[in-house]
């Protein structure tokens, strides 16, 4: 396994769930992409990809249906928000442990593809921009989706990225959310709240509790009425 990898794996308390997910997506045969809303520097769309690789390998990768990693972000940090830890701009500069990309730098689309060549994992599709300007290009790339990884923080935008693969959510579908608890865990506020709206809005899809994980993260699959 490559070094970079191993490392990651080491440090990050959601990988346990990436694994849960990227297999059950692949073994449950679930068509469709691995996209993550809110790329920042790559750490959790590298171990999605990662693990996604890894089942390919395994007793029943051979059915596995082929898919696209896809990062959508717009290297901005947060716009200006409640909270009272997050400022305008968090999340512009890598704040945080990686592996490639040293604390206090810049993030960029180009920083976190190299991540992933680094990795010896295969190139994402990365999108640079805000997800309500960004459709066009999403649906060149993306016509289905299997793995929704939610990592937007707030309810804005979360309710855009819902909005971007309402119509691509496949039958059996996980959505991984990183931001369900924060708020104080209040369910009008952050992912939770826009999760809420958009299940209200969109009776067509169901949303079955899975597994929560990490501090802050619950994960759902979906299913169409």
């Amino acid at each position: 396994m490559n070094d970079h990898i191993q490392k990651l794996i080491a440090f990050d308390v959601r990988q346990d769930m990436f694994s849960k997910a990227t297999r059950f997506v692949d073994y449950e045969l679930v068509e469709g992409d691995i996209v993550e809303f809110g790329v920042y520097t790559g750490r959790s769309l590298m171990l999605l990809s990662h693990f996604h690789e890894e089942f390919k390998k395994t007793i029943h990768g051979h059915k596995t249906p082929s898919r696209t990693v896809i990062g959508i972000d717009s290297f901005q940090g947060l716009l200006k928000n409640d909270h009272e830890r997050w400022q305008e701009g968090t999340f512009k500069i890598n704040q945080s442990w990686h592996p490639i990309i040293p604390k206090g730098e810049l993030v960029t689309p180009q920083k976190v593809t190299s991540s992933f060549e680094m990795c010896d994992l295969q190139t994402p599709a990365i999108i640079d921009g805000y997800y309500n300007q960004v459709s066009d290009r999403f649906n060149k790339v993306c016509s289905k989706v299997a793995l929704i990884h939610i990592d937007c923080d707030l309810y804005d935008s979360t309710m855009d990225a819902l909005h971007l693969v309402k119509d691509k959510i496949q039958d059996g579908a996980i959505i991984l959310f990183d931001d369900w608890f924060n708020f104080k865990g209040s369910p009008e506020k952050g992912e939770q709240g826009a999760f809420t709206t958009f299940l209200t809005k969109h009776p067509e899809i169901k949303a079955i509790p899975y597994q929560p994980y990490g501090t802050f993260c619950y994960s759902f699959i979906l299913k169409r009425n």
